[in-house]
């Protein structure tokens, strides 16, 4: 099944949650930021690292993603788009 889930641009995040607090499907969490990540981080993205920590939203359950676009209305950094994704349907 093809829908639209949160991509969350780890450059612009800052981490806050409010997102992840939005979120009525419990779809996201804050995850901490792997070294690969933090590897391929902009210049922005390591300040925001070094202000605000590693955690970071991702989609730890896109099965429960309903596509409503609660949590980017709530991100004042406009760091999540919704891209495309193919879920595969579990019974």
């Amino acid at each position: 099944m093809k829908s639209k889930i949160p991509h969350n641009n780890l450059d612009k995040c800052t981490g806050d949650g409010h997102c992840v607090d939005i979120c009525q499907t419990h779809a996201l969490e804050l995850v901490p930021l792997s070294e690969n990540e933090k590897n391929h981080l902009s210049a922005k993205g390591w300040f925001n690292l070094m202000m605000h920590g590693s955690l970071r939203m991702r989609v730890v359950h896109p099965d429960r993603c309903t596509g409503c676009g609660h949590c980017a209305s709530v991100c004042h950094k406009h760091a999540i788009t919704f891209e495309e994704s193919t879920i595969a349907e579990t019974q």
